[in-house]
């Protein structure tokens, strides 16, 4: 069972590799990290073995002796939020985000809302060297998950100030979200319409990640609906995919610029955070407007860092987002709120704003390779490139001058990842062949 442990979460199939029973244990483990005591809150997205599961975690946060708040089916942002307005002392979600139904996993959040990644190395420690006791004063107290949603939009509702009232098409993806978003656009004043609205654990509408390929839906919708927006979130919510109103998916980086340049216009702090793979473009963009960007490693708790250390925006090209003014946390809804505040303020639609921001051509290519030998092939590509511009943020970046080069390893699998991205398709194809032509003699 070890494997379903995951740098960011713990993550498997439902059944084979996370069970009932080992989900109790996970959680009792959690509740010996916090010292068998504390107010935790648990709650689910829309996977069919969610309930099972969520019933299991809380039980073995009780026996511990933790006093459990269960809130049932809402958004990770939701229930992010309702931990920090409660002043609870953490939280779980059970989770697979964007894969596919038969996974599930389990979540752990900290005081403030972020992920609590630290804990699940001990959390394992702790399963795996036995020990667990059980402890008094525990409890399960059942709360309405319409209260959790209804904190959540209310605290959304009060920050966007919408200047004009648009057409926007909500795709939840049969998710988390599913209800809430379109209700919340509505509630803001915008013409709402929806597809895939219901919660559904078999995801039958798009699959719970929201991508190119899994948009055509959304696409089509906004077209005959002749919207200016159209959103669509994944399973869990953490994350937004955008739809221009000329129906076409706009890229994480395109979204992104656009909301840094209001935030960034609008602000004394200048800084931003993004990922290390994100486009080039954003330090052009960035830089036009006197800001300064910040490259940091893949996931959510060094999205959170970033903003707390004084970021006043931090985004992934995976199209997870942190607005601090509003939530310390990655949020796609409150995220795809604030792009239509911004939207109503403009004379131009979505499709021209996105149209002016540069695109680079980007190809990317995946490499089996055992974990012994990832992190030492990393650094004898960075040996060959000692005399290069090099950031070891995460994995090895090389920066050319008219593109860059980036070789992670995968957090999760015996893999590495080589990302290229230039001015030109062609100079994009040379920098990726030269990094394939070394890897070869390596692997």
């Amino acid at each position: 069972m070890e494997h379903i442990f995951r740098a960011y979460d713990i993550r498997g199939v439902y059944g084979r590799d996370l069970t009932e029973d080992f989900a109790f244990k996970i959680a009792e483990a959690f509740g010996k990290f916090l010292g068998n005591k504390g107010r935790i809150v648990v709650g689910r997205d829309a996977r069919n073995s969610g309930p099972q599961l969520e019933e299991a975690v809380a039980r073995g946060l009780a026996s511990t002796g933790i006093s459990v708040v269960q809130v049932g089916l809402v958004p990770i942002p939701a229930i992010n939020l309702w931990i920090m307005e409660t002043k609870a002392d953490g939280g779980v979600y059970i989770s697979a985000s964007h894969n596919p139904p038969e996974y599930n996993g389990i979540r752990f959040r900290q005081p403030d809302g972020t992920g609590w990644v630290s804990c699940i190395e001990e959390v394992k420690k702790i399963i795996f060297s036995g020990g667990i006791k059980e402890a008094k004063g525990g409890g399960i107290k059942k709360e309405d998950a319409k209260n959790v949603k209804k904190a959540y939009t209310d605290s959304i509702k009060s920050r966007i100030k919408m200047k004009k009232k648009l057409s926007v098409v909500v795709d939840p993806g049969n998710g988390a979200a599913s209800g809430l978003g379109a209700s919340l656009f509505k509630e803001l004043g915008c013409k709402v319409s929806a597809i895939n609205n219901e919660p559904d654990g078999n995801f039958p509408g798009r699959g719970p990640y929201p991508n190119e390929r899994t948009l055509g839906g959304l696409q089509e919708k906004v077209l005959k609906e002749g919207a200016d927006l159209g959103v669509a979130y994944d399973g869990d919510s953490d994350r937004v995919v955008v739809v221009d109103d000329k129906g076409a998916v706009r890229s994480a980086e395109e979204v992104g610029i656009i909301l840094m340049k209001e935030l960034l216009s609008a602000s004394k702090n200048k800084k931003v955070a993004v990922n290390i793979d994100c486009s080039m473009a954003v330090d052009e963009e960035v830089g036009k407007l006197g800001g300064k960007v910040q490259r940091i490693r893949v996931g959510d708790a060094f999205l959170a860092e970033a903003v707390k250390k004084g970021a006043v925006f931090a985004m992934e090209s995976s199209s997870h987002f942190v607005i601090p003014q509003f939530f310390p946390f990655d949020d796609g809804i409150v995220t795809s709120a604030y792009l239509a505040e911004v939207l109503s303020k403009k004379d131009e639609k979505l499709s021209e704003l996105a149209d002016k921001i540069p695109k680079y051509p980007v190809l990317r290519q995946t490499f089996e390779c055992p974990d012994s030998k990832k992190f030492k092939i990393i650094d004898e590509i960075t040996q060959e490139f000692k005399d290069r511009k090099v950031d070891r943020t995460d994995g090895v970046k090389i920066n050319f001058e008219d593109g860059w080069i980036l070789l992670r390893a995968s957090n999760t699998q015996p893999l590495l990842r080589l990302t290229a991205e230039a001015k030109t398709q062609e100079a994009a194809s040379l920098l990726l062949q030269d990094i394939v032509r070394r890897l070869e003699g390596l692997l």
